[in-house]
């Protein structure tokens, strides 16, 4: 009965000692606090049920300690095979917004689609400066925009995920910022649409299921009794519903991460922007549209939240129109297609109800590399990154003091400069 608990000591022991969950209690407990949690723990394996800790607060630390280090174990399990033995963040101390509208930035970076490649986005980070050879946050006080779709296509998507949210930690220590949006793949899964998942995909969630099944096992199976540990342990996996009953068995460990309210879409996707403005930039994965605008950004991003996390009053699988059809935020190409003229008379009006320069999308693959229309007025950075779209050279694009545009590609850097008293501005290209 005690087996899994011996274990869970005995891996801490080792992890916390090797490297592997460096820093894991220390947000929550002092050294003395760890010390007793320890004491508890082995006084619990020697006399199953009876109480020695006489704060209960100190018991739910305790508790604390364990939820924390099983989610960590779980993180490193299933990251483990593409991403090797890297220190996860804590969720816990993960700043969970939402932001719809930001002020401006020194330096702003933007990235494009990802599409589970976990080996290219570490690449495309890396050049950015983003990250550092050990896959730690390197961007000072950079801000960092991943434009959606880290979903689909690839192998790899909860590394990227678990990649991204520690990202989000190590940069708010640092004053910069990371935020990621949601595609139009990220709503496709939430809505249980599994057209572009391929067989790695399904594989890496099955797999999270069965560590998350083995965590919530070892968090109740061992604490019976124990109110303040039990209430500690993972959250339920969403039932499969009548809906759903035909997906085939590979598809529902994916349905019960990512279907509204379910564990990976609350962790993650409920607390990405689905539009978002810094400064003078305006961000959407597919773009936006004066209709889009009517009730501001934070309408959008709140009507997408509430359906992902499964708030009361959103049908379980059909999400706002904001994520559905041609026209909507995450699926919208008017201003990104090369075969038809880009409308730049409706794209200044809608920069202009939000009061931008710029507007800045993924979506639409750009197989020369990232491409600016309407003299800079948008800024298309899908360079079709991921293997299982082009394979496309990582770029990526910075904007400087919010005037400067630059448009990063492996050998080369295209300069956009806007003067501030112009409405237009240049273009030109110089070697790296």
């Amino acid at each position: 009965e005690h087996l899994p608990l011996i274990t869970l000591h005995l891996f801490r022991t080792d992890l916390m000692a090797s490297r592997g969950c460096i820093g894991l209690s220390t947000s929550a407990l002092t050294q003395s606090e760890y010390n007793q949690c320890n004491r508890v723990i082995m006084v619990a394996l020697s006399e199953p049920g009876v109480k020695n800790d006489k704060s209960v607060q100190k018991e739910k630390k305790c508790a604390s300690l364990m939820h924390k280090f099983v989610n960590t174990f779980i993180d490193f399990s299933v990251a483990l095979p593409s991403a090797g033995p890297q220190i996860w963040a804590d969720p816990s101390q993960v700043v969970r917004t939402c932001p719809s509208v930001l002020p401006a930035a020194k330096t702003l970076v933007a990235i494009g689609d990802l599409h589970g490649d976990y080996g290219k986005t570490r690449e495309v980070l890396r050049m950015a400066g983003l990250i550092d050879k050990h896959d730690h946050w390197s961007g000072g006080d950079t801000v960092f925009v991943q434009v959606g779709d880290q979903l689909d296509r690839g192998s790899n998507e909860i590394a990227i995920l678990l990649l991204l949210e520690r990202m989000t930690v190590e940069a708010h220590r640092a004053g910069g910022r990371v935020l990621s949006m949601n595609g139009n793949h990220e709503t496709m899964n939430v809505a249980a649409d599994f057209r572009y998942v391929d067989n790695g995909g399904f594989n890496e969630f099955t797999q999270w299921r069965w560590w998350y099944t083995v965590g919530r096992s070892w968090l109740y199976g061992c604490n019976r009794g124990n109110t303040a540990t039990a209430l500690a342990a993972p959250a339920e996996l969403p039932a499969l519903h009548q809906e759903v009953t035909q997906l085939p068995r590979h598809a529902q460990a994916r349905f019960q991460a990512l279907r509204p309210g379910g564990p990976l879409a609350r962790r993650f996707l409920a607390r990405q922007s689905t539009a978002l403005q810094v400064g003078r930039s305006v961000f959407a994965h597919g773009g936006l549209l004066p209709h889009h605008l009517a009730d501001g950004l934070s309408h959008i991003n709140r009507d997408v939240s509430e359906w992902i996390w499964n708030a009361p009053g959103h049908a379980p699988t059909k999400g706002p129109s904001y994520v559905r059809g041609r026209k909507s935020v995450v699926w919208a190409r008017d201003f990104s297609v090369d075969d038809r003229p880009c409308d730049c008379q409706l794209l200044q009006e809608t920069l202009d109800m939000v009061a931008a320069s710029r507007l800045i999308v993924g979506h639409t693959i750009q197989p020369a590399g990232i491409t600016a229309g309407c003299d800079g007025a948008v800024f298309r950075i899908d360079v079709g990154l991921s293997k299982g779209c082009t394979d496309g050279d990582p770029a990526f694009l910075e904007v400087v003091e919010d005037t400067d545009v630059r448009v990063h590609g492996v050998d080369t850097c295209q300069v956009f400069r806007s003067p501030p008293t112009a409405s237009k501005g240049w273009l030109w290209s110089f070697s790296r």
